[in-house]
């Protein structure tokens, strides 16, 4: 298998539109990361709330986005335009963060954060399956990796953004309002420049696309419902990466480092989206899958089994590298699998399933880190091996083209 060389040319012949939301994904991400930085710090110290207060607003606003990304995905469906929900989802979100500015207690704060995860939920959904359906057949892989780049991207460029600024302004409420400015940038560029063709969704041999119902969750291929199942394992490895944070500094490195990792992170996963997108197009998505899985039980030996910074650092980078390119996979597999005017509600249930699975290994991999640390990448290594499994067994009775 070769590296994949990606030409200007190739990135510049992309349709317009997935650049424009590839953008609009890169600011409001920079927008998002800048505020979700200093957040913890904002609501405890300035509006003076406890960390109690804070892991209830994050627990409810989560549960929020993940049923919105079905939400989302399910309207677009069934009324054939994406892109009013993802001008109304950016919309939101920047008006979530001028809310957090102007907020005098913790009631606007909780109004704050549940519309900001709203917004989140809103666009998720709609903005993939836009992509997906924008992109030429033979690109579509390329497509949502550039989409995903622009993510990483925009997450990196937030958090070391606002560090810097810290590093010459202690005023948060300032540092808020900086953050809001890319907000604004992607509302103007998804009005702006994004166009859709409704027609998109119809397929030409299946004369019932356009009559979208409840009744048709039901046409969603078995092959579907496999791919949600294996990755529901898999995001029960998949914890978030704040126990990375604590890992390192539980091996001793200083605080900045530690904060770092998250920087660090999204970085990997912008060198590699783009690249392993251009892969898709040209090789088995299965495969390539299974070498993300392998990553990930790596990235988690790596992370139990350290006793000093080096090992932990390459469990770092693996974690990063495989961090945006599977949620990329299995995109595209779902892409592959669900006809056009289901696409978006196909999406959303499995952002709907992730996140509950994602909500579930973070439960566990609290109650087992109480001990220490590394039992949780201990937990993490067993289970991402066991996906791994079965997604090898998916592998040999699926079809050839898979």
């Amino acid at each position: 298998m070769k590296w994949p060389i990606l030409s200007l040319k190739t990135l510049k012949n992309l349709p317009s539109g997935v650049w424009a939301i590839s953008i609009a994904s890169l600011f409001i991400s920079v927008s998002t990361t800048m505020t979700f930085s200093i957040s913890p710090f904002f609501i405890t110290e300035v509006l003076g709330l406890t960390t109690f207060t804070m892991g209830i607003l994050e627990g409810v606003s989560e549960a929020l986005s993940q049923m919105m990304k079905l939400f989302s995905g399910l309207m677009g469906d069934l009324t054939r335009r994406k892109k009013p929900i993802i001008v109304l989802g950016l919309a939101l979100a920047a008006l979530s963060k001028l809310l957090f500015i102007l907020a005098p207690g913790s009631g606007l704060i909780m109004a704050s954060k549940a519309l900001e995860r709203i917004s989140n939920g809103l666009i998720a959904s709609p903005r993939d399956a836009y992509t997906a359906l924008e992109a030429p057949p033979h690109k579509k892989g390329l497509c949502l990796g550039l989409l995903m780049t622009h993510k990483a991207l925009g997450c990196t460029i937030g958090s070391w953004l606002m560090a810097s600024l810290l590093l010459f302004n202690q005023n948060y409420q300032l540092l808020l309002w900086i953050g809001l400015l890319p907000a604004i940038a992607a509302v103007y560029i998804a009005m702006v420049y994004i166009r859709e063709n409704p027609q998109k969704t119809q397929n030409s041999n299946d004369p019932t696309a356009l009559e979208f119902s409840w009744k048709q969750i039901k046409r969603l291929p078995l092959a579907y419902w496999a791919i949600i199942g294996i990755g529901t394992l898999f995001m029960l490895a998949r914890f978030s990466e704040t126990f990375l944070v604590l890992r390192f500094r539980e091996l001793g490195a200083s605080t900045a480092f530690s904060v770092s990792v998250m920087g660090f992170l999204n970085i990997f996963s912008f060198l590699f989206c783009l690249p392993v997108g251009k892969l898709i197009d040209n090789y088995k998505k299965l495969p390539l899958l299974a070498v993300c899985f392998i990553i990930l039980t790596l990235a988690h030996l790596c992370l139990s089994l350290s006793e000093g910074l080096s090992l932990a650092l390459l469990g770092m980078v693996l974690w990063g590298i495989q961090r945006g390119t599977s949620q990329l996979l299995f995109m595209a597999l779902i892409v592959d699998k669900v006809p056009a005017s289901l696409l978006g509600t196909a999406l959303g249930f499995f952002y709907l399933i992730s996140g509950i699975s994602a909500l579930f290994a973070g439960s566990m991999a609290g109650w087992l880190s109480q001990h220490a640390m590394q039992d949780a990448f201990i937990y993490g290594s067993w289970v991402s091996s066991l996906s791994l499994i079965l997604l090898f067994i998916f592998m040999l009775k699926s079809k050839p083209d898979s």
